[in-house]
């Protein structure tokens, strides 16, 4: 799953870079937590919720399009969705920040990609 992970061979002598989960990363952010609070939240005006919604899917967008590549490249089952696989990852990265107040990155982090990791992997395929 290289949109979120280094191949096996590559893992133990560098570990993913904190930029290759920009996500966690915006979310871990003062600015971040406040937008997803924003675009959650049942007492903000529409406009506030929108442009924080908006301002959200400027994160993931780029995501989407990483996924969906790592799918075309038979990375992952033929059956897993990359959208929901995003949709996945960021649900729990919310709940970590919004719910337990805990920063998103890490070790915390690491695990959760391994959890996907391995829902979508292609069996067989080593990765």
């Amino acid at each position: 799953m290289r949109l979120l992970r280094q191949p096996r061979h590559r893992q133990r002598a560098r570990r993913p870079a904190r930029r290759r989960h920009p996500i966690a990363e915006f979310l871990s952010r003062p600015e971040g937590t406040a937008l997803a609070r924003a675009a959650i939240g049942t007492g903000a005006t529409s406009d506030i919720a929108s442009l924080a919604a908006h301002r959200m899917s400027e994160q993931v967008s780029p995501v989407f399009a990483i996924a969906e590549r790592a799918r075309a490249r038979g990375e992952w089952r033929e059956d897993a969705d990359p959208h929901q696989v995003i949709f996945t990852l960021v649900g729990a990265i919310m709940h970590r920040v919004l719910l337990e107040h805990a920063d998103p990155t890490g070790p915390w982090l690491d695990s959760l990609v391994d959890l996907v990791h391995r829902g979508t992997e292609r069996p067989g395929s080593g990765t």
